[in-house]
């Protein structure tokens, strides 16, 4: 990067292909839109390119390209909700739904059932957007918590805790017990 800020074209070629399969994944897996993934990316480092003077020589580059990734998803989430308004109904009257990005592939999750990997999906969706990008980061894509923490300009608490939520719900929608379960009491009840 810092080659690249002084002027050296192949450096930038260099940046461009180590990290814009790990971007186009990550704005894959936010919008669940392949097309719209592959135009984010590459409006993505066109503000890389732009935004490249602002670069701090020494400062994580991987977490810089991401947090720039993902104002970009944020930008065309919040200019995609406006034009939604002013989309055509279907035939049933409701907005044609997004495609579904598997969160699935590629992990070892992909060991589950069909239902159960149904339900995953399920719930990742509609999990609130800070929760669902903390899972996304943190256990699809292997980011580490300060490397979230750094992209989305939260506190490492502030990460742990929408992750802490967003696993509560996959458990509770899978029906896995939370830490703890009660015992089974070793007296027979009366009533």
């Amino acid at each position: 990067m810092e080659r690249y800020c002084k002027g050296d074209r192949k450096a930038f070629e260099a940046l461009f292909a180590r990290l814009a399969p790990k971007v186009n994944v990550l704005l894959l897996r936010l919008s669940r839109n392949r097309e719209l993934a592959e135009e984010l990316t590459q409006v993505t480092f066109l503000k890389v390119h732009r935004a490249r003077e602002t670069y701090v020589p020494g400062s994580k580059v991987f977490s810089w390209v991401m947090a720039i990734a993902r104002n970009v998803y944020i930008d065309a989430y919040r200019k995609n909700r406006v034009k939604r308004r002013h989309e055509t109904l279907t035939d049933e009257g409701v907005l044609p739904e997004p495609a579904r990005v598997s969160y699935t592939e590629g992990s070892s999750l992909g060991a589950l059932s069909d239902e159960e990997q149904k339900l995953i999906q399920d719930t990742i969706d509609n999990l609130p957007p800070t929760q669902r990008e903390a899972l996304i980061m943190l256990k699809v894509e292997g980011m580490s918590l300060k490397q979230v923490a750094a992209v989305t300009g939260a506190s490492v608490a502030a990460v742990k805790v929408r992750a802490f939520r967003a696993y509560e719900a996959l458990r509770g929608a899978l029906g896995v017990a939370g830490r703890n379960p009660p015992q089974p009491s070793s007296k027979p009840t009366t009533r």
